[in-house]
């Protein structure tokens, strides 16, 4: 689905083999268009965040029919975890 806006997929492998189950996106500073137009075109309401989570400028969701929530993040914000060069 063409959405108009640049993202990038994110994925961190700090817990393998198993990979996790979301779907993350770095969508920058358009966080707020694309958070309107995912709970518009799917009809999905947003998770409530932990603390942590509203620090670091996330939104999730579950969207209908998929298996998976969709979380947005403005930055790279996963706090806690190791990065691998």
């Amino acid at each position: 689905m063409e959405m108009g806006v640049p993202f990038a997929v994110l994925k961190s492998f700090d817990a393998l083999p198993d990979v996790g189950h979301d779907i993350d996106l770095l969508v920058g500073r358009n966080l707020r268009d694309v958070r309107s137009m995912i709970l518009k075109r799917f009809n999905c309401s947003a998770v409530t965040l932990t603390f942590c989570d509203r620090q670091a400028g996330k939104f999730s969701t579950f969207v209908q029919g998929f298996h998976s929530d969709l979380e947005l993040y403005t930055r790279f914000s996963q706090l806690g975890e190791e990065y691998v060069p």
